[in-house]
């Protein structure tokens, strides 16, 4: 039975396949959403939640897509009716000859309408690029909302990273701190030398610069990014107990979103529109020297004189018709607009196919890097535990005496490096991650005006 129905009905059959890829992709986005940042991080959540009411960005982007919608308007306008009304009140002083000075008032009223009626798609094209560009600036405002949200996402795991990195120099520091002290207790017992006391020293006093540094950009890069969200949040961007357990435990998944032939990008579709603009200024060009008809009418009053009497006859006037307007020549202004409108469009689809591959390509690239950081994140988990269990080494080797203070601080120095690596492997693929989906979800959202 199905088979009869494909083989009789392609149409319903490539409406079946769409419907399927449909309910399978949004239900693999489920599962990868619960991988992005605002899953562990409440507060990010909040931010991105109220970025469309405090962001100026997508305020001036909200304008321009009113703009677009009020030149919609005016391109519709081309075509439709057009009333005029005109009331006019006079004080007439006549000097005629023969007769004497004569002052008077009048008051007349007229009332215009004028409609077109036929320019050979003229007008159509207007309306419909009108059309267009409403569409073009509904589609920017949503790439402009996916952008800086994804811009949010990015800065706050970069905050994240330096908050952690700030507590592991902390941890360090303060283990600096207790090997000075048991360095200065064993010489002065005479189990330690002044060499391993200053080495200790050393050592603090470069983790406290380093410390001092880290604190400085983190509060430069925190306030960049309150003045960026535009709002007082006083975030903590502290790693929650959820992230830890992402970082540490998620087994991820080598599922991806399946890419087809039919998707789309925003970016193309916007090229896509402009093509579509230019078949329709090529319409208007061709209209420029053939014969405008329009319907006119109109309803007005005047006066005659009338001959031995000093009153004037007013007239009430009804006229309605058709008008022809042919511009006959324009010293090839038409062709000449016509020539520009097919250059650009032939431009614009070399552009939209140039920039399909490049994005095919970057979508695919970026498919197979979150395949890659998967296996990473694996690797790296490895090497902290292999880091932890060297430091633990260490520090008994350590307690005996057996290893310099220096070789001892270069294992806890190694061990912070690799909990940072394995925090910045996961944020390098949760941003990789939100590229990505930025990408795929385009093609089943439907851009409609904010």
């Amino acid at each position: 039975m199905v088979r009869t129905i494909l083989r009789h009905s392609p149409q319903f059959a490539v409406k079946l396949l769409a419907i399927l890829y449909t309910t399978c992709f949004v239900a693999l986005s489920k599962e990868v959403d619960s991988e992005m940042p605002e899953e562990f991080f409440p507060e990010l959540r909040t931010v991105l939640r109220k970025l469309p009411q405090t962001s100026s960005l997508l305020d001036e982007g909200r304008q321009r897509v009113k703009e677009a919608a009020g030149g919609a308007k005016v391109a519709r306008s081309a075509s439709g009716l057009k009333l005029r009304l005109n009331l006019q009140g006079q004080s007439i002083h006549e000097d005629r000859p023969t007769q004497d000075f004569h002052h008077r008032y009048r008051f007349l009223g007229s009332a215009y309408l004028k409609k077109p009626l036929y320019h050979w798609g003229a007008l159509k094209a207007e309306r419909e690029i009108g059309q267009l560009e409403e569409r073009k600036a509904s589609l920017r405002f949503k790439s402009s909302e996916k952008s800086l949200s994804s811009e949010v996402r990015s800065d706050y795991l970069n905050l994240v990273l330096f908050k952690y990195e700030i507590q592991l120099a902390k941890e360090t520091l303060s283990i600096a701190r207790k090997n000075e002290e048991n360095l200065s207790k064993r010489q002065e017992l005479g189990l330690g030398t002044a060499l391993g006391v200053d080495e200790a020293i050393a050592l603090r006093l470069q983790q406290e610069i380093q410390l001092s540094n880290l604190e400085r950009q983190f509060l430069t890069q925190s306030s960049l990014f309150d003045d960026f969200v535009e709002a007082d949040s006083n975030l903590s961007f502290e790693r929650t107990p959820a992230f830890l357990d992402f970082c540490e435990n998620h087994p991820f998944s080598s599922k991806s979103p399946i890419l087809i032939s039919g998707i789309s990008f925003q970016e193309v579709e916007e090229i896509e529109l402009e093509v579509e603009n230019e078949k329709r200024r090529i319409v208007i060009a061709e209209s420029q020297l053939k014969p405008k008809f329009n319907l006119i009418g109109g309803v007005f009053q005047d006066q005659v004189a009338v001959a031995d009497n000093r009153e004037n006859l007013t007239r009430n006037n009804l006229l309605i018709g058709v008008e022809a307007n042919w511009a006959i020549w324009d010293s090839k202004k038409s062709t000449g607009e016509k020539e520009i409108a097919l250059a650009r469009k032939r431009r614009y689809e070399l552009s939209a196919e140039r920039l399909s591959r490049s994005l095919r390509i970057e979508l695919e690239s970026l498919r197979n890097s979150l395949l890659s950081m998967r296996k990473n994140i694996a690797v790296t988990r490895q090497l902290v535990k292999i880091a932890e269990n060297r430091y633990e080494k260490s520090l008994i080797e350590f307690e005996l005496n057996r290893i310099t203070p220096v070789a001892h601080f270069e294992t806890r120095i190694s061990l912070d490096r690799s909990r940072l690596g394995l925090l910045q492997a996961v944020i390098h693929y949760q941003k990789t991650k939100d590229r990505y989906l930025t990408r795929i979800t385009f093609v089943t959202e439907d851009s409609s005006n904010p």
